[in-house]
């Protein structure tokens, strides 16, 4: 057994930077501000300190020590995709801590070396998982083969903008808009060489790595849970990028409609059975990896993602779409509760992979691109909708944290 150590008055300021370095990675690589908060709060109060902190997504303030002795300080971060490797490694540092298993500068080191890490996976597989991506959420939403192949291509080609995007720092400000003019060009330029091609489909497809129907599921979960300032920020980050992709969307469809001529869509039959049940399982895998999950999380990822994606379908045409979205959430959240307490994995591991196939991303972006198309009651319509299931997710989590409480911050 490891020995308990103890921190004395003179560590407190190296406590204190503790705290502010794991204020950083946290916000830095995707915890919400629920789980920021208390995750610094257990740490602090494991360390003997009285601080008090207050997170936003791009930002957290914290308050150290009384006193002579108190410090404000302000951690300034820029949002940041999801990584649930690191987030993973930051809960066993958090975990440790709490225990005093470890001292704060070895926790400190550790957290330096976590944000070092490389992703789990080699560029290729998450470019990769991109192209699943597009794939599986075309046969999810009802296309046939050669939607599923532009599907693939449009998603493939998002994949191939993000790594530019690492490389060039100077177009993340216009990543979603050029995604969403690419996307767009790629499947009406398919359309005018296979007619008939259901390009809304396709579009929605491509583009729904990057729609943020987690963010304005977690959003209206902030709310709920009273960090009013949160998820109003949250929120709105979330209406900007759906605008900024639907307005991407609506350039590129102008520019290729301009140039060819695009028959309107034919009715499309689902593709058979056998091949939802394979995008079922390639989905939570290439979700897992755009999330940069550790490869021992697969199975459970996809587990609990296929449980709540079939419960949400079956309950659907009973309950309709807001209550079997909530009823989903619920199921999800146990799952994901029940694994983190069996395998000492943070809850984010499975509750984010697992909500992605219920959140209602796709419908906002089709009501903001009716608004733009100036079908106003469509727009308003779908709008209410998207976030109608957002509170049914969130009611949903909330209800599974209360039936099966998880004692974890992460």
């Amino acid at each position: 057994m490891s020995p308990i150590l103890e921190i004395i008055p003179a560590d407190h300021d190296e406590a204190t930077e503790f705290l502010v370095e794991l204020a950083r990675a946290l916000a830095a690589n995707g915890s919400t501000a629920e789980r920021i908060e208390g995750a610094l709060s257990t740490a602090a109060e494991r360390l003997g300190i009285h601080a008090e902190f207050f997170a936003t997504p791009t930002s957290v303030f914290a308050s150290v020590g009384k006193g002579t002795r108190n410090s404000t300080r302000l951690v300034r971060v820029e949002s940041a995709d999801i990584n649930l490797d690191r987030l993973t490694r930051l809960d066993a540092i958090l975990q440790a801590v709490s225990a005093r298993t470890i001292s704060i500068a070895d926790a400190r080191a550790g957290i330096e070396e976590t944000l070092a890490s490389p992703s789990p996976w080699p560029i290729w597989v998450f470019v990769l998982a991109h192209t699943m991506t597009g794939a599986c959420a075309t046969l999810f939403f009802g296309g046939r083969w050669h939607e599923v192949a532009v599907g693939a291509a449009a998603g493939l080609t998002v994949g191939l903008l993000s790594l530019l995007t690492d490389r060039v720092r100077r177009l993340v400000r216009v990543f979603e808009f050029l995604s969403g003019a690419v996307v767009s060009s790629v499947a009406l330029v398919a359309a005018n060489r296979l007619p008939g091609l259901n390009t809304d489909l396709v579009i929605v497809a491509g583009l729904i790595a990057l729609i943020p129907g987690l963010s304005l599921t977690i959003a209206v979960s902030e709310v709920s849970t009273r960090h009013l300032l949160s998820g109003a920020a949250r929120l709105i980050g979330a209406a900007a990028s759906l605008a900024s992709i639907a307005f991407g969307v609506a350039a590129g469809s102008s520019l290729v409609r301009a140039l060819l001529p695009i028959e309107a869509p034919v009715t499309i039959e689902p593709l058979p059975a056998p091949a939802q049940w394979a995008a079922l399982a390639l989905a939570p895998t290439a979700l897992a990896v755009l999330f940069k999950a550790n490869p021992r999380d697969i199975p459970a990822i996809i587990a609990i993602a296929a449980v709540g994606f079939l419960s949400a379908r079956e309950l659907g045409g009973s309950l309709g779409p807001e209550l079997a979205a909530g009823a989903s959430a619920i199921i999800v959240g146990l799952l994901a509760n029940a694994r983190a307490t069996w395998a000492n994995r943070p809850v984010a591991v499975g509750i984010i992979p697992g909500l992605i196939l219920l959140v209602p991303g796709s419908i906002g972006f089709r009501s903001l691109t009716a608004f733009i198309e100036q079908e106003t009651v469509r727009g308003l319509e779908t709008a209410v909708l998207a976030v109608v299931i957002a509170l049914a997710i969130a009611t949903g989590l909330l209800l599974a944290n209360v039936l099966l409480p998880v004692k974890r911050n992460l």
